[in-house]
């Protein structure tokens, strides 16, 4: 940080972006989460706050306006500017409110009722048969690509997942995988639970781009004891034609429309808020489940939900 504050050419901006990162933004890429190690987006979204705060830090001295003066229009022209940087510059004006650099500013993020989809689900579906038939394919990168397709999963809470959250039953002819991911464990389908098991069983033998240590990650990475990066993992993905962000909505989409909201929210660990919007947009009413829970007696509730940790149809 301090390599980069180096170029700010007004001592007062120096200043306060220095106080900024110190006190704001070195906590947060410090501070531990669920006592796992920090991702690659964290180191990011320092960064991407501390440019934003500069840039408009800069568009202030252009006008002759001390931080100390500048008011809400002056914040919601530069937005109106600059709206890429608006969920960047939110916290920057938090802490200036908050430590009385300036009068209370704000730049709230416009609420979007409905998420945006960026592939159809016939590509989706398409993508999903490439992973788990196209054995020219890395193996990680098809476990890795299938999950997310699946599951829904975000790409960070995908590679933080581990060897002990995944559960193999050997039957007579067969074996069950079970993946957990929130609170229920989750059946994986035919095909994708014999790629977790090659995955899990294979001789990782020393190559280039290959981890040094397994440790307990399912997507290890190349330091040791630590997951995959996030953003090597995002250029592994991209290469096979799966953007993370696109992908896991439209996987969001295809499971909000056959499973009940509650049930989702407690299979996939997202919020029942999340899990709702989405019944919502796929068509699915919350009301009838209500009424069916109501009607049910409590052992036929848990039969309910450990059904549906059992896996629809892929597509």
């Amino acid at each position: 940080m301090n390599s980069y504050l180096v170029d700010v050419a007004v001592s007062d901006h120096r200043l306060h972006l220095h106080e900024y990162g110190i006190w704001r933004l070195l906590p947060r890429i410090r501070q531990p989460r669920d006592s796992r190690p920090q991702t690659y987006p964290t180191l990011q979204y320092a960064k991407s706050r501390i440019k934003a705060a500069e840039s408009f830090l800069a568009w202030l001295a252009q006008r002759d306006t001390p931080l100390a003066k500048a008011t809400q229009a002056d914040v919601e022209e530069f937005i109106t500017q600059n709206p890429q940087l608006l969920g960047a510059m939110e916290p920057f004006l938090r802490w200036t409110t908050r430590t009385r650099k300036t009068r209370k500013l704000s730049c709230r993020k416009q609420r979007i009722d409905q998420p945006m989809l960026a592939i159809t689900s016939e590509e989706r579906c398409q993508l999903l048969r490439r992973l788990l038939h196209d054995g020219s394919l890395d193996l990680a990168d098809r476990v890795m690509g299938a999950i997310i397709l699946t599951y829904a999963a975000p790409l960070t809470k995908t590679l933080m997942i581990r060897t002990d959250d995944i559960r193999i039953t050997d039957n007579d002819d067969d074996v069950d995988v079970h993946l957990r991911l929130g609170a229920t464990e989750l059946r994986l389908p035919p095909l994708l639970d014999q790629l977790v098991v090659q995955h899990l069983r294979q001789d990782r033998l020393p190559h280039v781009g290959a981890a040094i240590v397994t440790g307990p990650w399912l997507f290890p990475g190349m330091k040791a004891g630590q997951p995959l990066s996030h953003a090597r993992a995002g250029v592994r993905l991209r290469r096979l034609g799966l953007r993370p962000g696109p992908a896991r909505s439209r996987a969001l989409l295809h499971l909000a429309a056959r499973i009940e909201a509650p049930l989702l929210a407690q299979a996939l660990g997202i919020t029942p808020r999340t899990a709702v919007r989405w019944s919502d947009l796929a068509g699915r009413t919350y009301s009838g489940y209500v009424a069916r829970v109501v009607r049910t007696t409590p052992d036929r509730q848990k039969t309910e939900v450990s059904s549906s940790a059992r896996s629809p149809r892929p597509c």
